[in-house]
């Protein structure tokens, strides 16, 4: 069943994902997530069981596009 909700895009850019949908994923705080362009369609994935490493790398990737974007 494919579940649709309608949020917004704030000024920065986020989204708020409904806390239903974050409780039938299980995410937390700090998950990391895929987000892939499909044509004019997004798709956002939990990434499961990533080496630390790799998740190190991700998180230091993310911070150095919002410092790119927003500043410090």
């Amino acid at each position: 069943m494919v579940e649709k909700i309608l949020t917004k895009v704030d000024e920065r850019g986020r989204i708020l994902m409904p806390k239903g949908i974050r409780e039938k994923l299980m995410l937390k705080p700090g998950d990391i997530l895929s987000i892939e362009v499909v044509g004019e369609s997004i798709v956002i994935r939990p990434l499961r069981n990533i080496k630390k490493a790799r998740a190190r790398e991700l998180r230091e990737a993310f911070l150095d596009a919002g410092r790119a974007t927003f500043g410090d």
